[in-house]
């Protein structure tokens, strides 16, 4: 999934996580890597996205950390986005995007031996 139809998907549901102030409020970027930017898995409770954000505090000398997130279509018109783990545990974009892909893996072995 594109980062424009992962957005229009998010505020369809009614969340403003993806709105630009709330982006500008807490200094928030979606990332991407050249291998794409999103595991989709089709797991036992939906359809999911895993992405990474980073954000950076305003306190002067902070550095942009990374967030692990995932969003779950619940039904037709819910879906939530949650944090995978803890809010900015990443210091790289790198190690995000391994976590991206680990907590995705988890998903889809779960799924499968269920």
């Amino acid at each position: 999934m594109r980062a424009s139809e992962l957005k229009a998907e998010v505020a369809a549901s009614g969340s403003h996580f993806f709105d630009r102030n709330t982006m500008r409020f807490f200094d928030s970027r979606l990332e991407f890597t050249s291998s794409g930017p999103m595991c989709t898995t089709s797991g036992y409770d939906g359809a999911r996205e895993y992405f990474v954000t980073s954000e950076k505090s305003p306190v002067e000398g902070s550095k942009r950390r990374y967030s692990v997130r995932c969003w779950n279509r619940l039904n037709k018109l819910r879906l939530t986005v949650d944090t995978v783990g803890e809010f900015q545990a990443y210091a790289t974009k790198g190690e995000a995007r391994t976590a991206m892909y680990e907590a995705a893996s988890l998903v889809e072995t779960a799924a499968a031996t269920s």
